[in-house]
């Protein structure tokens, strides 16, 4: 073995106190910059706003205790008045009624194949409905396409037909372009 396979470094203590501080500026330096990163990720994060179901609570409602109200005594001559209570509850019945009923989903309109003429695609459901529902009332076969789970953006469809031909598809297009006040190139035929 020769002496220049070897070679050997000497430090003083002052230089090797000074490398030790360097390395811990700079983790310290390396430290400080993925907080930085970190909070800049939080704010995004808070300001980004997601596209999934708005959570929601499951709320349950307690029917209301019935308030004990003092004996009154009263003459012969009056007549009693409808319990407070009664009143209470027919309210509330009503209004339990009204929320069961605005919660109920139309019945699906079963689909078939062929050609369909496609008026839109509506991210808010409702609004798909009432289309269907103008376009129905107008006496056009109408039917809502709800999204598919594969769809980036979820939307849904309103078309109208169920045609066997796209002739016929065609035919119908320039009736429901006429009755909407549109022209046929703002619809356009779509084959199942």
């Amino acid at each position: 073995m020769t002496n220049k396979d070897y070679r050997e470094l000497q430090l003083s203590s002052s230089q090797l106190v000074l490398i030790f501080i360097a390395i811990l500026a700079l983790g310290v330096v390396i430290f400080l910059l993925g907080v930085s990163v970190g909070k800049k990720q939080a704010q995004i994060a808070d300001t980004t706003q997601f596209a999934s179901e708005p959570l929601t609570e499951r709320v349950v409602e307690e029917e209301p205790k019935p308030v004990e109200e003092p004996e009154e005594k009263s003459t012969e001559t009056e007549k009693p008045a409808e319990q407070p209570k009664d009143i209470i509850r027919e309210e509330l019945a009503s209004h339990q009624k009204v929320k069961v009923e605005a919660k109920t989903k139309p019945a699906p309109i079963p689909r078939s194949s062929g050609y369909y003429i496609q008026i839109g695609a509506f991210k808010n459901r409702d609004s798909a409905y009432a289309i269907a529902e103008e376009l129905k009332d107008q006496g056009f076969p109408t039917q809502v396409f709800d999204p598919t789970p594969t769809e980036r953006n979820p939307l849904y469809k309103v078309r109208v037909g169920g045609y066997e031909t796209r002739v016929q598809a065609e035919e119908e297009l320039g009736k429901v372009a006429q009755t909407q006040g549109k022209q046929k190139s703002d619809y356009f035929i779509w084959r199942r």
